[in-house]
C-alpha cells in the first residue's frame, strides 16, 4: 500500500474512533442526567464544592453521582505515611480510597489524620464486607471513627464475585440504613475476579452506582481472555466498562500500573504511561493508583490529561512479557481496538495469546519470543473446536 494510501486508511480509523468516543460520552451523559435524582446519592448539592480548580487537572464526572473527580486519585492501601497522603491532597487529588480491613484497620486511622483540616476537599471511599447487617453497619461506624469524619462518600461492598453477591438483599438494607442515617453517600461494589460479570449486574440494577475494578493494559490479553475470546463467552473488560458507565454507573479503576510499559524516551514513563492507557477509555472516570512517596505522587499527577491517542502515540510500543523486541503494532493492539498478531495475517478473528503465541499452526516459527512446540495441540484443538480448522486437516 502506498504512503497516501496507509496515511488514508489511519485517518478513517481515527475518524470512526472519534465517532465511537464521542456516542459513548453522549451516553455518559444522558445516563448521569437520568440517574442524578436517584434516592440512593445522598448530599449531592456538597459535590461541586469537591472539585479541584479548573484548568489545573483532568476531571470526570462519576457516572449519575454527579460527583466530578480528578481522573488520578490515590490508593492508601500500600500508604503508611499520612504526610504523604496529605502532599497528594495538596497536589490535586481528590478521590482517596481506603477499607476497614487494610493494615488490619490502620491504614483508615492514617487517612483521618491525613485529610484533617480538608476532608471537605476530598471524596472519601471506603469498603465493607457481606455480613449479617448488624455486623456491616457495626464496621462502618468503626470507620466513622478511624477516619475521622462523620460521613463516607463511598461505601463499597468488598470484593464481589458474582450476580448474586450484587444482588443480596442483606447488603442492601445494611446500606439503606446507612444512607437513611447520613452515614454514606453513595453505595458501590469493588470486584478483583468475575469482573465482567459484576459490571454487568450493576449496569442491570438501580442502586449501586460505582464500581471499583481491577483494569489495567494487561486486562484484556492473556490466555484466559484468548479462550474467552475463542469461545465467544465474553465481550473483554474494556467493553464492559464502556457499556456499564453508559449506563450512569461510575467506574473507577485499581491496579492500574501493572509494572508499567515503556514508550520513547523523553515522553511518558512506564507508570505515566500506564496510567494514560488505562484514562484513554472514556468509560473509567478515575483511577486510584498507590502511592508511598512524594516522588510517586508527582510523577502520577504528571499522568493527567495524557493521551497516547487511540491510534497509539507515534513510536510508542508497549512492552509485552515474552517479547524481546517491541510489537510490530502500536499500542492500539493493547487496547483490543485490534486482534495482536504477528507475521501472516490470520484473520480478524483469531486471538493473540501473550508472548506471540498464534493460534494454529500457521504461527511463523521465527518469531522471538514466540512460545515453544508443547503449545500448538491445544492451541489446534482452540481452532478446531471454533470450527475455523476441520478435524482431519
Amino acid at each position: 500500500m502506498s504512503v497516501a494510501g496507509r496515511g488514508k486508511k489511519r485517518k478513517g480509523m481515527q475518524d470512526r474512533n472519534d465517532v465511537v468516543r464521542r456516542d459513548v460520552l453522549k451516553g455518559l451523559c444522558c445516563a448521569a442526567a437520568a440517574v442524578a435524582a436517584a434516592p440512593v446519592v445522598r448530599g449531592a448539592k456538597v459535590w461541586a464544592a469537591l472539585s479541584p480548580p479548573a484548568g489545573e487537572f483532568e476531571t470526570r464526572v462519576l457516572g449519575g453521582t454527579g460527583i466530578r473527580v480528578a481522573t488520578v486519585g490515590m490508593g492508601a492501601m500500600i500508604t503508611r505515611d499520612p504526610d504523604v497522603i496529605r502532599y497528594a491532597v495538596d497536589h490535586g487529588v481528590n478521590y482517596v480510597d481506603t477499607a476497614d480491613c487494610y493494615m488490619g484497620g490502620e491504614n483508615e486511622r492514617i487517612v483521618g489524620r491525613a485529610l484533617e483540616g480538608v476532608r471537605e476537599k476530598v471524596v472519601l471511599a471506603s469498603k465493607v464486607h457481606i455480613a449479617p447487617v448488624d455486623q456491616m453497619i457495626a464496621s462502618v461506624e468503626n470507620s466513622l471513627r478511624s477516619l475521622r469524619t462523620d460521613v463516607i462518600d463511598i461505601m463499597q461492598l468488598h470484593g464481589i464475585k458474582s450476580e448474586g453477591e450484587v444482588a443480596d438483599e442483606g447488603a442492601r438494607e445494611a446500606l439503606r440504613k446507612l444512607l437513611d442515617q447520613g452515614k454514606i453517600r453513595v453505595p458501590g461494589v469493588t470486584t478483583h475476579s468475575g469482573q465482567e460479570e459484576v459490571l454487568s449486574a450493576v449496569g442491570k440494577q438501580e442502586f449501586y452506582r460505582t464500581v471499583l475494578v481491577a483494569y489495567n493494559f494487561r486486562s484484556d490479553t492473556g490466555i484466559k481472555a484468548a479462550i474467552k475470546n475463542v469461545f465467544g463467552s465474553g465481550n473483554g473488560l474494556s467493553a464492559t466498562i464502556r457499556e456499564t458507565a453508559a449506563k450512569g454507573i461510575g467506574i473507577i479503576a485499581m491496579k492500574t500500573q501493572a509494572g508499567g510499559y515503556s514508550v520513547p524516551q523523553g515522553s511518558l514513563s512506564p507508570h505515566q504511561a500506564a496510567l494514560a492507557w488505562v484514562l484513554e477509555n472514556p468509560g473509567v472516570a478515575t483511577t486510584i493508583p498507590s502511592m508511598v512517596s512524594f516522588s510517586q505522587v508527582d510523577e502520577n499527577m504528571k499522568a493527567s490529561g495524557k493521551r497516547l491517542g487511540w491510534g497509539g502515540e507515534k513510536g510508542a510500543y508497549p512492552v509485552c512479557p515474552g517479547n524481546r523486541r517491541p510489537p510490530l503494532r502500536p499500542v492500539r493492539r493493547m487496547r483490543g481496538l485490534l486482534p495482536q498478531r504477528r507475521g501472516r495475517p490470520v484473520g480478524p478473528s483469531v486471538p493473540h495469546l501473550p508472548g506471540g503465541i498464534w493460534t494454529g499452526a500457521s504461527r511463523p516459527r521465527d518469531v522471538p519470543g514466540a512460545w515453544p512446540g508443547p503449545w500448538r495441540p491445544a492451541l489446534r484443538l482452540l481452532r478446531i473446536l471454533r470450527g475455523l480448522l476441520p478435524v482431519g486437516a
